[in-house]
């Protein structure tokens, strides 16, 4: 579950890069190939280390606020389903 919220998260974080950067592009440069979108982001991420840094820890924080309130709330429902 977790690795799926992981796979999405990145997923979408490299498609809204993607769709910024093509506002910026010029009629003469030729369209990107995944090798060199890869480069600029990681580029990207370098160069704003404190942004990179809040966005994983927001990210963090966020998963692991859902799975906490998924415990509760199936530890709650356990609990309901076993009174007698």
């Amino acid at each position: 579950m977790i690795r799926a919220v992981h796979l999405i998260l990145a997923y979408c974080s490299v498609l809204s890069f993607v769709s910024s950067y093509s506002f910026r592009r010029t009629r003469n440069r030729p369209p990107m190939v995944s090798n060199s979108v890869l480069r600029e982001a990681m580029g990207a991420l370098i160069r704003n280390k404190l942004g990179s840094c809040l966005a994983v820890l927001g990210s963090s924080i966020g998963i692991g606020a859902l799975i906490g309130v998924t415990a509760i709330n199936g530890a709650g429902s356990a609990r309901i389903q076993n009174r007698p």
